[in-house]
């Protein structure tokens, strides 16, 4: 009976001491499917993020860096670390997750998205950094 009880207590201890996983992972994508983010946030996420691709734009992406050898330029992302830049990367996150209507906002850790009507603004509520995203504007702070 005793080692039954310590066996129990050692389970629960080592689930109370287990580490949460509390990574979140946010998709969605305006009505007309023209943008499509994602907001992530944990610890297995090096800091999370928000990040907003775009199917068409009347904006030019500044030209690719040599640091980028993926597709560049086709949205923006925002993270811990500093300001929002245009995204390199190999991947799309257009089409993904749930219709967010106008007026309605995802968030994930400090990051935050809110689709406007015309345009979706994605913020590091820690940093004050992220961006604002349309068919013509690409706004970056």
């Amino acid at each position: 009976m005793l080692r039954a009880t310590f066996a129990a207590a050692v389970v629960v201890l080592a689930l109370a001491a287990a580490p949460a996983t509390a990574s979140q992972l946010r998709l969605f994508h305006t009505p007309g499917g023209n943008i499509g983010c994602e907001v992530f946030a944990g610890k297995e996420t090096d800091g999370g993020g928000a990040r907003c691709d775009i199917g068409r734009r009347a904006w030019k992406a500044p030209r690719q860096p040599a640091s980028c050898h993926l597709d560049y330029g086709n949205g923006l992302i925002v993270t811990s670390r500093g300001a929002a830049k245009f995204t390199c990367a190999g991947d799309t996150v257009l089409h993904q997750g749930f219709v967010l209507y106008a007026g309605g906002f995802v968030e994930a850790g400090p990051y935050k998205c809110a689709n406007l009507g015309t345009a979706v603004r994605c913020i590091n509520r820690d940093t004050h950094h992220g961006f604002k995203i349309s068919r013509t504007v690409d706004k970056r702070f």
